[in-house]
């Protein structure tokens, strides 16, 4: 019984997955009821006033959450609800478009995943993106979405073309966050230029501070060529004298824990505005996940752990 709690996300949250299917939440694992297919909506608001949207809502109002999934739901759990009903007005979109990457990074996955232009995939996923940049440019009101968390916006052929296609040039309302390995960055940034002016944040994947062990735990990274994109973005920045943050993320792991302070020391160098720490998350790409999950107690190399981040 959650009467009077209101969640905001059904009212103005929609996730789009790569085969066009739309999700009124942040995660589609969460909610898992599509409201239709993205190229049927002639614009993005129109997304929350459907019948199935708005029985969702209604299963808000009545305190019910009936179909939520509460044992996944970590607003749920964490009863990070609201007292008030919000606007149903979209602001904000995740995207799930395509896993494609130029890594396989273990902590990420298992094997290579990457559509090809020959591909019928690939012409499905360029179609709806087509139809994702008309109702994005179109859209008056304020709006934020990321880019990407399923795979890199610039190796995906999918997110390069969203990228490159999308005109924000006299557009204000929207911000934009990149989320990145980074390695492709100075070869494709210039052709995102029309939309410069939206990142309000890019978040770079570092997971280390030094090569050798960056091409271990980055799996088909390139510890130089990464750098020179990385330092390249970061005097782009200062050139342009862009208000963006740069953000630098690493997952921690029994693999890297030790070049925690040399990421740091880096980071600083380069004059990041952001640095992170990410506990490792089980993804079903180990073999025996809590002989990496340097987090647990019973890891072998716990102790030594703790040593390392106690370092100030």
């Amino acid at each position: 019984n959650l009467k009077d709690k209101y969640c905001n996300h059904p009212y103005n949250t929609i996730s789009i997955n790569g085969i066009g299917d739309v999700f009124v939440c942040i995660c589609q694992a969460w909610l898992p009821i599509s409201v239709g297919k993205i190229w049927d909506f002639k614009n993005l608001n129109d997304i929350v006033n459907t019948e199935k949207s708005l029985a969702i809502q209604k299963s808000i109002e009545d305190g019910s959450y009936r179909y939520c999934d509460n044992t996944a739901c970590s607003i749920i759990q964490e009863n990070n609800l609201i007292d008030s009903k919000p606007k149903s007005l979209v602001n904000w979109i995740n995207f799930s478009l395509d896993e494609s990457c130029n890594l396989s990074c273990p902590s990420c996955r298992k094997e290579f995943r990457f559509v090809k232009e020959s591909s019928p995939e690939y012409a499905n996923k360029i179609y709806q993106v087509n139809h994702i940049i008309k109702l994005i440019e179109q859209h008056q009101s304020n709006l934020k979405f990321t880019v990407s968390g399923d795979g890199d916006p610039f190796a995906s052929l999918i997110y390069r073309h969203f990228l490159s296609s999308l005109d924000l040039t006299d557009n204000k309302n929207i911000e934009i966050e990149l989320v990145t390995n980074g390695i492709l960055i100075k070869d494709f940034w210039d052709k995102i230029e029309k939309i410069h002016n939206n990142l309000v944040r890019t978040k770079i994947s570092f997971d280390a501070g030094s090569d050798i062990i960056y091409e271990s735990v980055r799996r088909g990274g390139n510890w130089n060529k990464f750098l020179d994109s990385v330092k390249y973005l970061v005097a782009w920045k200062k050139q342009s004298k862009s208000n963006m943050t740069l953000t630098a993320n690493f997952v921690v792991q029994r693999a890297n824990y030790k070049d925690m302070k040399n990421y740091v020391e880096l980071c600083t160098e380069l004059d990041f505005d952001e640095i992170n720490f990410q506990k490792l998350q089980d993804w079903g790409t180990f073999e025996k996940f809590d002989d990496e999950n340097i987090f647990s107690k019973t890891n072998k190399s716990y102790t030594d752990f703790l040593k390392t981040i106690s370092d100030p």
